[in-house]
């Protein structure tokens, strides 16, 4: 997700920062969150494992299909420091009761969270 197409067909990453190497985000304003984020992270937890590919780094379609039906899998593909940056934004959300205002991706891991594994209710 976050991917150009360029005018021969291909597709480009506009990277500007490890973070957007690893999950890039689209608003300038979450993209520099989660490079701050990742920055305070990585001094408390180590670097993140460059060698490893993410479900964040997949295709768009597939990333897609994966949120899809396994919202869960996702999470847990992202690297360490996107999944405590989700896990805080949805912690935050809840306590000021914002949970509506969330990314639906954010939305089916909340619930997935709550509700079992798959997002429905037990």
């Amino acid at each position: 997700m976050g991917e150009q197409e360029r005018a021969d067909g291909l597709t480009t990453f506009p990277h500007k920062t490890v973070a957007d190497l690893i999950c890039y985000m689209p608003h300038p304003e979450n993209r520099k969150s989660l490079e701050t984020f990742r920055i305070w992270f990585e001094s408390q937890n180590g670097p993140t494992d460059m060698t490893r590919y993410y479900t964040c780094m997949w295709p768009s379609e597939l990333q897609t299909r994966l949120i899809a039906i396994a919202p869960q899998r996702y999470y847990e593909g992202l690297p360490p420091f996107v999944q405590d940056y989700m896990k805080k934004q949805i912690e935050h959300a809840a306590k000021i009761g914002r949970i509506d205002d969330l990314p639906e991706l954010h939305l089916q891991l909340f619930l997935t969270k709550y509700f079992g594994t798959d997002g429905r209710s037990r």
